[in-house]
C-alpha cells in the first residue's frame, strides 16, 4: 500500500480498508445539526462509508451512508442508513463544502489502488479523471489538505470517445405555466404530462458493457432533471400495440448433421488442434454417407450441389433443391420453424386539437408548439472546434396522471399502459384543421392567430420492452394487485336464482328487447336475460 496522506490511516480491523476521522463535521443543509464523521474506504472496490463518529450505542460509530461504486453505469450510488438522508447534507449551500470530503476520499482511494484496480477505476464514471490525482499534492489552505473541486473532472471513461454533450446548450424552458392546454387544466382532471429531458450517452467501455449498463438505459434516463413539461387532456384516440420480431428459418436434416460435426471441429480449431478438427468433420461426413436412412439421399444432395456449382461457373444457374424435386418427385425437408429474432421498439401517436378562447390561451398554444419543435431538433455548438458535431435532440417522458392524489402527489393511472422514455420522431401542426384558413386578430401573434390548430406527435421508445419490465408495479403496464379491495358488488348475489337453464336464443333476445322498448325500460335484453353463473 502506498503511503497514506491527508489524514488517512490504515484500519486496525481490516488491512485493506483506510480510515479518516479528521474531516470537518458534516452539517445538514439547514444547519440544524453537526455530525463528526469517520469515513472508511476500500480501494479494492472504490466504495466508502460515512459514519457518525460516536453516535451509536456505547460510543460506537453509527453508519449514515454507504457509497457504492459498483452501479451499472459506473457512477456512485447512495444507500441511506439509520434514518439519515443524504440530500439533507449534500444540497444547497453546503453541497460544495461537504462535496470536498467526497473529492478527497475518491482521490485517496485511487492513490492506494494497485495498478489492476486503477485500470478498473478508470472505467468508472465516478472516478474518471482521478488518474492525475494519484501523485497530486494537497491543495494549500484547504481543510486537512483537501483536494480542490476543480480536480474532480467529469470526463468520459474512454479518452478516445469524449462525452461532448455538455458542450451543447440545453436550457430549461421559461414560462412553465404556459405549457398547458387549456389554461384551466387543473389537478381535478385526468391528464397526460409530457416532460422533456436531456439525452445521455451510453458507457461503451468493456467493463460497463459486461456489467449490464447498456441494459439499464431507462434507469440512466430516469436520473435526468426535467427541462419543462406540457400538460394536456388525455387524447380521445389512445391505444398501444406490443410486437416482437419473429421470422421463419430453414435447416435441412443434412445441414444439421454437418453442423454437428462442424461445431465440434470449430472447437478443436479454436484450441489449436487442427488435425483433430479435420477428423471430426471427416468422421461426421462418413457417418452421414453410410447412414441407411439418409446415406443415398445425402450422396444425391452433394452430387447435385457439386454439379450445380460447376455449371454455374459457365453462367448457367441451377437450383439444386428444385432439380432434386424434379428428378425424384420429393423435396428436401426444410424443417421450417418460426424463430425469435429480437425485440421491437414501440411507437405511439397522439393528436390534440386546440382552439384558443383568449389571447393568453393563444400564447399558451404557441409556447407548446415551440416546446416540441425545439426539443426534437438537433443541437449546434457555439464553439467553432465542435461545429463538426451535432448534439442529440432532447428526449421525452410520457405519463398519464389521474385526479386522485396519493400523499399530495398525482397518482399514475394504472389502467393505461405506461410508456418508457421516447424520442419525438415526427411532429406536425395543421393550422387549417377545418379545411379552410380562419383566423382572428391578435397583435401578440403578429396580427393574426388561427382559430384552431391540431398538433400530431409521433413518439418511439428508446429501449424495447422486456419481460421483467412488467414485474415492478411502477414499470410498464397496469400490473399491481396489492391495493385491490373487492367490494360486495364484485361478488355474486346469494339471492339470485341459479343460472341452470339454457342460454337465450337470438330470437328470444329480439322479442324481449321489443317488449322492453314498448314498456320504456332502460335495460337492454342482454342485461335482463343473461346472468353470470354462480
Amino acid at each position: 500500500m502506498a503511503p497514506l496522506t491527508n489524514g488517512w490511516y490504515q484500519s486496525a480491523n481490516d488491512p485493506f480498508v483506510i480510515v479518516n476521522d479528521k474531516f470537518p463535521p458534516l452539517r445538514k443543509s439547514d444547519m440544524t445539526g453537526v455530525y463528526p464523521i469517520r469515513v472508511k474506504a476500500d480501494p479494492r472496490t472504490g466504495s466508502f462509508d460515512y459514519y457518525h463518529k460516536g453516535g451509536g450505542a456505547f460510543g460506537s460509530d453509527l453508519l449514515m451512508f454507504q457509497i457504492s461504486a459498483s452501479s451499472a453505469d459506473g457512477n456512485l450510488s447512495v444507500d441511506d442508513k439509520n434514518g439519515f438522508q443524504y440530500n439533507e447534507f449534500f444540497k444547497g449551500k453546503k453541497e460544495r463544502y461537504n462535496g470536498s470530503i467526497l473529492i478527497t476520499t475518491k482521490g485517496e482511494i485511487y492513490s492506494q489502488a494497485v495498478p489492476e484496480e486503477k485500470r478498473r477505476l478508470d472505467l468508472k464514471a465516478a472516478y474518471a479523471g482521478y488518474k492525475q490525482l494519484a501523485a497530486a499534492p494537497a491543495a494549500p489552505g484547504g481543510p486537512q489538505g483537501t483536494l480542490t473541486p476543480s480536480q474532480d473532472q467529469n470526463q468520459s471513461p474512454n479518452a478516445a470517445l469524449e462525452d461532448l454533450s455538455k458542450n451543447f446548450s440545453n436550457k430549461p424552458f421559461e414560462n412553465q405555466s404556459w405549457l398547458r392546454y387549456p389554461l384551466t387544466m387543473n389537478s381535478e382532471q385526468d391528464r397526460i404530462i409530457i416532460s422533456q429531458i436531456n439525452f445521455v450517452a451510453a458507457n461503451m467501455e468493456k467493463e460497463a458493457i459486461l456489467g449490464g449498463s447498456l441494459q439499464n438505459r431507462e434507469g440512466q434516463f430516469a436520473k435526468q432533471d426535467s427541462l419543462g413539461q406540457v400538460i394536456l387532456p388525455i387524447p380521445n384516440e389512445l391505444s398501444e400495440a406490443n410486437s416482437t420480431g419473429w421470422g421463419d428459418d430453414n435447416l435441412s436434416t443434412i445441414a444439421a448433421a454437418l453442423m454437428k460435426g462442424g461445431t465440434a471441429a470449430a472447437s478443436e480449431f479454436g484450441e489449436g488442434n487442427l488435425i483433430d478438427g479435420f477428423g471430426e468433420v471427416k468422421g461426421t461426413l462418413a457417418d452421414l454417407l453410410n447412414s441407411p436412412a439418409v446415406g443415398t439421399r445425402a450422396k444425391q444432395f452433394f452430387a447435385t450441389k457439386a454439379a450445380a456449382g460447376l455449371i454455374g461457373k459457365g453462367g448457367i444457374q441451377i437450383n439444386p433443391e428444385a432439380y432434386i424435386t424434379r428428378a425424384t418427385g420429393s423435396a428436401i425437408n426444410s424443417n421450417l420453424e418460426l424463430l425469435f429474432q429480437g425485440p421491437k421498439l414501440r411507437q405511439f401517436g397522439f393528436s390534440f386539437k386546440m382552439s384558443p378562447r383568449n389571447a393568453d390561451e393563444a400564447r399558451n398554444i404557441r409556447y407548446i408548439i415551440k416546446f416540441f419543435k425545439k426539443g426534437m431538433s438537433p443541437k449546434r455548438s457555439t464553439q467553432s472546434e465542435l461545429s463538426f458535431f451535432l448534439g442529440t435532440p432532447n428526449i421525452f417522458k410520457i405519463e398519464f396522471k389521474s385526479s386522485k392524489r396519493v400523499d399530495s402527489k398525482a397518482s399514475t393511472i394504472r389502467s393505461i399502459g405506461q410508456i418508457k422514455t421516447c424520442a419525438l420522431i415526427n411532429f406536425t401542426v395543421n393550422y387549417t384543421p377545418d379545411g379552410v384558413y380562419a383566423a382572428y386578430e391578435d397583435s401578440a401573434a403578429g396580427g393574426s392567430q388561427p382559430v384552431a390548430v391540431v398538433i400530431t406527435l409521433a413518439f418511439s421508445e428508446l429501449t424495447p420492452i422486456f419481460n421483467d419490465n412488467y414485474e415492478d408495479t411502477d414499470s410498464v403496464g397496469p400490473d399491481n394487485f396489492d391495493d385491490i379491495e373487492f367490494s360486495p358488488s364484485s361478488t355474486p348475489d346469494t339471492n339470485d336464482p341459479p343460472n341452470t337453464g339454457p342460454a337465450p336464443t337470438q330470437e328470444q333476445l329480439r322479442i324481449a328487447g321489443e317488449a322492453l322498448l314498448r314498456s320504456g325500460a332502460g335495460a337492454t335484453p342482454a342485461q335482463t336475460l343473461i346472468r353470470p353463473a354462480n
